[in-house]
């Protein structure tokens, strides 16, 4: 579990969870925490279909902070997970996650 309450931690888990999430996203720049009234981290995030947003972690999870492209409801809401953030907004990250599961499972099929 990563900790949230130092700056190392929260970049720590931000950027695993980027890199982890690469498969379904266009880019993302490195991760920057800003320390105001909360310790909190941003990134620019790129969705595969262009849409630009920028998405902070912090302790109450993932949140839309501003994004190029109207997102509808979902600016400022919290998210649990990365995961969670990017199935609501990108039909194209559901995509490629349902195609990079697949492709896992036909995998273990033929190790078999």
């Amino acid at each position: 579990m990563a900790n949230f309450h130092t700056e190392k931690g929260l970049l720590e888990e931000f950027t695993i969870e980027l890199r982890d999430h690469a498969y379904g996203i266009k880019s993302y720049t490195a991760p920057v925490v800003l320390t105001e009234q909360t310790l909190r981290a941003e990134s620019v995030v790129v969705l595969l279909n262009g849409v630009e947003m920028v998405v902070a972690l912090d302790t109450s999870g993932y949140t839309v902070r501003s994004s190029n492209n109207s997102i509808g409801t979902h600016t400022g809401k919290v998210f649990e997970t990365l995961s969670a953030l990017l199935l609501a907004l990108s039909p194209e990250f559901n995509l490629a996650m349902s195609n990079l599961l697949g492709s896992r499972l036909l995998a273990l099929k033929g190790d078999k």
